[in-house]
């Protein structure tokens, strides 16, 4: 049983570091003209997220989960924001230059609003934290009291027609419905793992025809969750849960192999550092060097460097921050 368990952290972690080199990719890929294959990231990249999320979940006591959810994701949410517009803050006191002023003044209304605010710039992935905190505290009220699984229909129906809202609502409330969906269907696979394990060999073909599928329609099929832009209702929902469950099929495989299986497990156990600090990494070590380092001739180069940037410099603060009890409470929100 241990080494089965073992296994499976490893795994879950595998996945979580190729689900983290895709958002990185996909942030990317755009600057360097590979749109499509940006569209076909995102028709899953953040289902699996909130997939994931579900499928490691354990109800909890309302106010114990309350409390180590705001200690794991809020806390970091927060060091993080600030820790982003450090050179804001100094071009604000150096130079007293207004795009200073605003870039000081932006974190802390990202803190109090969220929303649209933590959608732009350096802080264009911010969203997803007090996001997958409100979902996760309205799933575990859900999971904690046994409800019905009927329920989901209507968050997801719910989930739909908040897409027809302004977005500029505080921290996104507009995406919770449709993110607590997909957390409870995370959780209802993890109920059911070893189940569908009975199924690899048609999983392995559904799985391959939905890549394919994707792929061919791509810009109509993809899911911005961010921009509450859900792709083509219930089919864009259904490929993405079946590209989820294939690229974790991919994760298991691939934690077989010892050396890889290890590096991206790695990216993995650090893929929230990664998220908050690859855009900001990108612009001061790439943006203003991009000339330098990517010849016209040779776009496809700008996507390796950001993948270099936007991976190793966050993997690094993250081992840092592992290290140090204060950083590693701050930035982690570990004990």
């Amino acid at each position: 049983m241990e080494a089965i368990s073992k296994q499976r952290i490893l795994w879950v972690d595998v996945l979580k570091g190729i689900a983290i080199m895709l958002v990185v990719t996909g942030h990317s890929a755009v600057e360097c003209g590979l749109n499509h294959w940006a569209y076909f990231i995102y028709s899953f990249h953040m289902p699996l997220f909130f997939l994931l999320s579900g499928f490691l979940f354990t109800p909890r006591p309302e106010k114990e989960y309350l409390r180590k959810s705001a200690r794991r994701l809020l806390l970091p949410f927060a060091a993080f924001v600030l820790l982003i517009a450090v050179p804001f803050f100094a071009s604000w006191i150096i130079h007293l230059d207004s795009v200073g002023a605003a870039g000081a003044i932006k974190p802390l209304k990202i803190m109090l609003l969220g929303g649209v605010m933590a959608t732009a710039g350096w802080y264009t992935v911010v969203w997803f934290v007090t996001v997958l905190w409100l979902s996760t505290n309205l799933f575990n009220f859900i999971a904690s009291r046994k409800l019905s699984l009927l329920l989901i229909v209507p968050l997801l129906l719910t989930g739909y027609l908040a897409s027809y809202l302004t977005p500029d609502i505080p921290f996104h409330i507009t995406i919770v419905p449709m993110a607590t969906a997909y957390i409870w269907l995370g959780f209802i696979i993890g109920q059911n793992i070893e189940r569908l394990r009975e199924y690899k060999r048609a999983g392995w073909i559904i799985g391959i025809l939905a890549i394919i599928l994707t792929m061919w329609k791509a810009s109509e099929l993809r899911i911005d969750m961010k921009h509450l832009d859900y792709g083509i209702p219930v089919i864009s929902l259904a490929l993405s849960i079946i590209l989820s469950a294939t690229f974790a099929m991919i994760a298991i495989e691939l934690s077989k192999i010892k050396i890889l299986s290890s590096a991206i497990a790695l990216l993995g156990e650090a893929s929230m550092v990664i998220m908050y600090l690859h855009l900001p990494l990108r612009e001061v070590f790439l943006t203003p060097f991009r000339s330098h380092l990517v010849p016209d001739t040779m776009p496809w180069l700008y996507l390796v460097w950001a993948l270099l940037i936007g991976l190793i410099l966050p993997t690094w603060f993250y081992l840092i921050a592992l290290r140090f009890r204060p950083l590693r409470k701050l930035f982690l929100g570990k004990k």
